[in-house]
């Protein structure tokens, strides 16, 4: 009987998916309603700010930005080696963006770049959707894989910094990476990425292996990456373009205006000594790694093993890597959760071998299971890392 229940739900949900996909633009209509059902399901940045302005100003975070917006080569002082403002020295990105604000009040200068936050979930969306149509036919499937981002922090990240984070940016630019099959854009977009947050430069080896999918699977034998993996193509090399570009500025910079060496070698060790030992965060990585993508750990895990029954083992190989380096460097630091997210095209990519792996009937079924597991157990923020309602319910201190 629940079976059967479930079954007619779906079929019930599919119909109504399928009318919001006949109707046009689709990619803008779908992107509205997952960026409204965020919005309802907790996205509150905005109303934060509002409503408990004093508090968020008297954060270090947003005082820094200001004096960056004025001066963007402002250094950090006395703050610990692992303290955020230590990281943000490099991050200009979001400083001259809030240039666009000259002259306005700090409060102002948060709803602005708060605001554009939002514009980039909405983005985030509406390319997300524009990106994975190019490989999945069945409009209903691709729905569902969206829609549950709502319910996971990767969907929620657009709508939740009060505290001048701004991965919302570095994240856009990534997607916008793998989205591009031009050189000049992939090389600009991930530059932009590199100089928003210091972590997309390990996420760039996701873009990396995006762009090592076959655009079309083999006729004779089912192979997903191109071969030889290692040797690159033009979109690639824009990749490393921009990575030595970017290391380029930086040391030049460091050594004309005698910036500090941000996330040093020393700066790293001192940090994840104190997550993991001081703060005790090492007991709590099972959870925080499981919490962070919730049920799409399921596509990762599906892409992983049809990788391996097709003993296609470079590109396993190469996958497991990146997504071991993502891991490491977010246990490397206070805000693990967010770390995680970086390594958010790991989805994109499962989802697009599974896509040619699987018959649509099943992969529709799937993505739908997923969705509601992701439905179920949706995830809120809480400090340093994600809390499931589920649990938050249990926690008793």
């Amino acid at each position: 009987m629940l079976f059967g229940f479930l079954y007619s739900l779906e079929a019930k949900c599919n119909r109504s998916i399928e009318r919001l996909a006949s109707l046009s633009h689709f990619p803008a209509r779908l992107a509205l309603l997952c960026s409204l059902l965020v919005f309802l399901t907790g996205g509150d940045a905005l109303v934060s700010i509002l409503v408990g302005y004093d508090k968020v100003a008297e954060s270090a975070t947003w005082q820094f930005l200001a004096k960056q917006v004025t001066s963007p080569l402002t250094t950090f002082s006395d703050r610990e080696a692992y303290h955020h403002i230590s990281k943000m020295t490099y991050r200009l990105f979001p400083a001259y963006l809030g240039k666009l604000c000259w002259g306005c009040s700090l409060k102002e200068l948060m709803l602005f770049l708060v605001g554009l936050e939002y514009l980039a979930g909405f983005l985030f969306f509406y390319f997300s959707c524009q990106l994975l149509r190019r490989y999945c036919a069945d409009a209903v499937a691709l729905t569902w894989v969206l829609l549950g981002f709502c319910f996971v922090f990767l969907g929620k990240v657009f709508f939740w910094d009060t505290y001048a984070y701004f991965d919302a940016y570095a994240l856009l630019f990534l997607l916008l990476a793998m989205r591009s099959r031009h050189p000049a854009h992939i090389f600009l977009f991930l530059f932009l990425a590199f100089w928003t947050d210091e972590r997309s430069v390990v996420a760039s080896a996701w873009v990396w292996l995006w762009h090592a999918l076959r655009p079309e699977p083999s006729d004779q034998k089912p192979e997903f990456f191109q071969k030889p993996l290692l040797r690159p193509n033009k979109q690639q090399g824009a990749i490393g373009l921009a990575l030595l570009v970017t290391l380029i500025l930086r040391w030049l910079l460091a050594n004309w205006y005698g910036l500090p060496p941000v996330a040093g070698l020393s700066q790293i060790l001192t940090e994840a000594k104190f997550v993991l030992i001081q703060q005790r965060l090492i007991e709590l990585l099972p959870f925080v790694t499981v919490s962070s993508f919730e049920s799409y750990w399921l596509y990762i895990a599906g892409a992983v093993l049809t990788l391996w029954l097709h003993r296609e083992r470079w590109g396993m190989v190469g996958f497991l890597l990146a997504l071991g380096a993502s891991l490491a460097v977010s246990f490397l630091v206070y805000d693990m959760t967010r770390s995680i997210m970086y390594a958010f095209p790991a989805i994109f990519i499962a989802v697009r071998i599974l896509l040619l792996e699987l018959p649509t009937a099943i992969f529709r079924r799937l993505a739908f299971c997923i969705f509601v597991a992701a439905l179920l157990l949706p995830t809120y923020y809480l400090s340093h890392y994600m809390w499931p309602f589920f649990f938050r319910l249990l926690r008793f201190h």
